[in-house]
């Protein structure tokens, strides 16, 4: 699928020009990926496959508090040095997943991105 440049948010053209707008995400709703031999191979570099392969799922919520409290900070130290800062809110909606032939298979919940100005 092919990106129209003109319809882009944020853009970059070099590496020198001073930082204008960026996005900051979130850690809300994270969570450890499938865990499979790929996976392993490029997150979980230095252990022991047997030893995370069950690992899968949401992450601690104390984790995710103590990284979206860094996050914010980090926003705050970009505005105050005049960076238009960018932040996700998440909605979480329910979509039904759905087999090639129609047949429903399952409903999951898929966050929704809106970025909006902080």
């Amino acid at each position: 699928m092919a990106v129209d440049n003109k319809k882009t948010i944020v853009s970059s053209h070099n590496d020198w020009d001073p930082l204008e707008e960026c996005f900051v995400g979130t850690a809300t709703h994270a969570r450890f990926p499938t865990m499979d031999r790929s996976t392993h191979s490029f997150c979980f570099t230095t252990e022991k496959y047997k030893d995370i392969k069950d690992l899968e799922g949401p992450v601690d919520q104390k984790i995710i508090d103590e990284s979206n409290e860094d996050l914010d900070k980090l926003a705050d130290t970009l505005k105050g040095l005049g960076v238009k800062v960018r932040v996700l809110c998440l909605k979480i909606i329910l979509r039904p997943l759905v087999h090639q032939n129609g047949t429903p298979l399952d409903i999951r919940p898929t966050p929704v991105g809106i970025y909006y100005y902080r």
